[in-house]
Parts: C-alpha cells; structure tokens; sequence
C-alpha cells in the first residue's frame, strides 16, 4: 500500500507498507499510522510514522519501522526503526513521552513495546547482520520505486 501526505505547505512524504497505513492528522501534524506486525516505511521532507507505541520524527528523510511478532522468550513485540538516510537527524519518543532516542542515518534503534516502552541505544545498522531487516528495506524500497 502507497499513500501520500500533503503537508499544507508546499512539501509532502510518501508511506509504503506491506500491509494497510493510514493517515492521523493534517498538514504539518500528520503521522502515517504503521501497521501491528510487518514494515513501513515513510521518505520525504520531514517523514513522520507511529506505530501503537512509539512515533519516528525526521527532517527530510528515509525512515524503515519493522514489528516483529511476539516469541515465547518475549511477550512483548519489537519495533525496529531504521534512519535510512537524513538531511537532518532523526527522533524515536513513546507516544506517552516515558523515553526517546535520536538517530543519525545509517543508525537503528530496537523498541520493545511494553509498559513502558524500552527504546535501546543507537546502533550502526549493517545489513548482514540484520538479514530480516535487509529483506524488509529492500522490499520497502521497491515498493517506494513503484507506480501508485
């Protein structure tokens, strides 16, 4: 799925997902809304995406968030948010504003979506480290590149 969001004032970015996004809020106060489990990603000028426990702020940029299922070692499920690229940094806060995160491009940050929220440390993302994270920037990027 492809959605644009207008800003209001002359700028706008663009949400991909491999399943449903939607769109909260209008003009300069506007989220894509990502969906429980799966990836979206959000790329243009000033990106913005929420998932149901954290939100990704950017200044013109390229920002991946993967959900990741709970397992039977953790209950919880995990947000990966990935600064793909930046003109500006980037900033992961939970939404009841407990704890937040800047990131530089190039640098992720796994959020464990509990009560309250644990965002990790900044990380230098490397891809073949994190294959399920390569696959899902790959198809993120494909589905940026394709017609609406």
């Amino acid at each position: 799925m492809k959605i644009t969001i207008d800003r209001g004032d002359g700028t706008s970015f663009v949400g991909v997902s491999e399943g449903t996004i939607t769109q909260e809020g209008t003009g300069t106060n506007a989220f894509v809304i990502c969906p429980a489990l799966g990836w979206a990603m959000v790329a243009g000028n000033a990106a913005q995406a929420k998932t149901g426990t954290v939100a990704a702020t950017t200044a013109g940029s390229k920002v991946l968030l993967q959900t990741f299922p709970s397992t039977p070692t953790n209950r919880n499920t995990m947000t990966r948010v990935l600064l793909v690229e930046a003109s500006g940094g980037g900033t992961v806060a939970a939404l009841d504003n407990s704890d937040q995160a800047p990131l530089s491009a190039g640098q992720y940050v796994d959020v464990i979506n509990s009560n309250p929220v644990q965002i990790g440390t900044p990380q230098t993302y490397v891809a073949s480290s994190l294959p399920e994270t390569a696959t899902a920037l790959s198809d993120a990027e494909a589905a940026l590149e394709a017609e609406d």
